[in-house]
This record gives C-alpha cells, structure tokens and sequence, in this order.
C-alpha cells in the first residue's frame, strides 16, 4: 500500500456536531486524522457552523474549511431542488483538488468524484423483525442504494454491517472495510461527586440504560417490562435510570404509553457527556438489550468505565462485546428479566465482568479505526 501523501474531502454538514453516534464517529475520526502528516484534510460545510468549526479545532478557523455552503431549505420547498443543484455544484468544485471524497454517513447531494468512499453505519431499516418505522422501511433501501451507487469503497463499523450490504445489494463489486469504533478517552472509571450525586438524587443502586427511548428497536419497552416482573423485594433498594438526549414532550409521550411502572423507573434527559461518565462508572449494570445495532457503541463506553454489561445476542452486539458481558435473546422478556435480577444478587460475577469488559474494550481504539480508514482511502478504486 501506498505511504504517498493523499488529501481527503469530508462534508461536515450532515450529521457533524449532533450528540448522535454517527456525529461522535465523525468527529474522532477527522480528529484522529488530523494526526497524520501526510494527509490533508478539506472540510466542506455550511457558513452557520464557522463558530463550531473554530472551537473543534482549538479556537482557530483551519485553513482548509471551506463554510460556503447555503442549506438546501434556504429559499424556501419550491426551490429546494434548484439549491440541491446548487450545492452539488458547490461540492464538485470545492473537491475538484482532491484524491479521495469520504461521506460520513448518509447523504443526499453527491460530488461524483472519481475516488468517493462511504460510510454505511447499519442497514437495519431494511429489517422488518426490528420494528422500523413503516415509512422508514420503504424510504431506507433507496438512500443506501444512492449512496452505494455514488460509493467506489464503502466503509462500516461492523462485520455484521458488511455482511449485510453483501447480501441486500449484491451488485456493488466495491471494497468493503470494517472499521469498529471506539469510546472516547474520556470514558473511563470517574466516581460520582457529591454534585451529581444530588442533583440525580443517586442514593440507591441502579441499573442503567443508555439511548433513545423513541426508537423501537432500542427495546426499552421489553426492558421495562422485564423490570416491571421482578419482585417489588428486587426493586425496593435499586432504579433503572433511563439517560436519554430527546426533550421533555418526547419523554412525556413515551411514558403515558407505558402500560405500568412505578417511582423505581427514572428517565434523565439533562445528563452532560462528563456526568454520564460518572453515572455509568457507579452503575450496577448496563442494561442495553436493544434488537439491532449497527456497531453499539454505549456498550463499549460502559465497559471503558468499568461498568458490567447486559445486551443482546443479536446483530452487531456479540462483536463489540466479546466473552466480557451477558448476553440475552431482545425479545424475551422472561430471559432479560432472569439476566438482570441473577446479576444483582452476584457480586463476584458483576467483579469479573467489569474486568473483562476492561480488557475487551482496550481491542477499541479511534487510532485503530483511522488506520484502517486510511488504508481504505490508498485502496480506493477509481470510477
């Protein structure tokens, strides 16, 4: 392979400076990226992110940002498809210079560029079994299908991921590389301050969920519910905290659609990246049996912290975690149910596991998930 210098062009439009796990992906990557001498980086994206731009990269607007772009809804639905045209123009020329085009995620206006790489996060829409939105399902396969279509290489987080685009969308002849994730650095064992301790009011011993609560194959509901059936004596002196990011309205409908539950269920959605650290470094267990996941990455951070970890056996689950955490059947609420109240009461099995996971998760590193990029990106077919 190739050690020649290479430039790369990312459009950190989409999907950048969100909490989400593709906007988290994003950043390490291009942060790690930034690491090597003989890669260029040019960043495409629009004028309202100058500020947040400047303070990723230590206060000072790099050079090679180009914030010119005009969002596609700017003049308004009638001349949405004449911005498009716009901006696909806009991209062409600002990637005219460079080798190798890499889009982060899932994209909607294309520079077709001889050398273009994607990254495709999952393709769990296209499943009926995991609960996706009717709408979704018919709008997903399509998005993946222009997006592989444009796509020389494609990028993934998981074996899983790349297994299934083999075999939905078995015309692409392209290179597919896995690259797993990683947790951030600041994930690791952080004891709870009398701060935050207070302010959550942590007195009692929980067990914790980590995720949207609006998304149905995240499973909260089974995990509820499973928590639910436990004796009230297994609940008495322990909470599941459920730590979301969606806004109080989304709270308040997910919960009046909730068929029973009781004050040891709480749902936190004021939690900072520093005090999840906190939260998940004291908890009992994480508890995240979700029906699908493109990598997983709240069970990597979980066990970066020292937490022990419950989740599912499913999708791309059993490769992030290894032999180091417990794994049930998502649809089974009896076995999520006798998972969680068999660990409680085992303190040397939740000791071991917490070792573990600490080994497990030290195979992750952003480092690794570069290199591997980077070798994606010298591999690259041309059109």
């Amino acid at each position: 392979m190739s050690t020649s210098r290479i430039s790369v062009g990312y459009d950190i439009s989409v999907n950048f400076f969100s909490r989400s796990g593709i906007a988290r992906y994003s950043r390490e990557l291009l942060r790690q990226m930034q690491t090597y001498s003989d890669v260029d980086t040019s960043l495409v994206g629009y004028k309202r992110q100058r500020d947040e731009v400047a303070e990723f990269f230590g206060g000072v607007l790099p050079g090679n940002a180009s914030l010119s772009l005009t969002h596609e809804r700017a003049l308004g639905a009638p001349l949405r498809r004449l911005t498009r045209l716009w901006i696909q123009r806009e991209l062409r020329r600002l990637f005219d210079g460079v080798d190798v085009v890499h889009y982060l995620g899932p994209q909607k206006i294309f520079a077709d560029h001889k050398r273009t790489i994607s990254t495709v996060h999952d393709l769990i829409p296209m499943f009926n079994e995991f609960s996706a939105d009717a709408g979704l399902r018919y709008r997903f396969p399509r998005m993946v299908e222009k997006q592989l279509r444009h796509s020389n290489a494609v990028v993934c987080p998981s074996q899983w991921v790349a297994d299934t685009i083999r075999d939905r969308f078995d015309w692409f002849r392209g290179p597919i590389t896995v690259t797993p994730l990683a947790a951030g650095p600041q994930f690791s064992p952080s004891p709870l301050t009398d701060d935050v301790r207070r302010k959550y009011d942590l007195h009692r011993r929980y067990v914790l969920f980590v995720g949207r609560i609006d998304v149905a194959r995240k499973n909260i509901d089974r995990m509820i519910e499973a928590w639910m059936s436990m004796p009230m004596q297994n609940r008495k002196d322990t909470d599941f905290i459920i730590i979301t990011d969606r806004n109080d309205r989304v709270i308040k409908s997910f919960v009046s659609g909730l068929p029973r539950c009781d004050a040891s269920v709480r749902i936190v959605n004021t939690v900072s990246n520093a005090e999840l650290t906190q939260f998940l470094s004291s908890a009992s267990m994480l508890l995240f049996a979700s029906q699908a996941e493109g990598f997983g990455l709240p069970i990597l951070e979980a066990m970066q912290c020292g937490c022990p970890v419950i989740t599912s056996s499913t999708t791309s689950m059993t490769e992030v975690g290894g032999d180091a955490v417990l794994y049930v059947d998502p649809t089974s609420v009896e076995q999520i149910r006798e998972t969680i109240a068999g660990a409680l009461h085992d303190q040397d099995l939740l000791a071991d596991l917490k070792e573990r996971g600490l080994v497990q998760c030290s195979k992750f590193r952003w480092e690794r998930t570069a290199e591997l990029t980077l070798g994606a990106y010298r591999s690259c077919p041309t059109r």
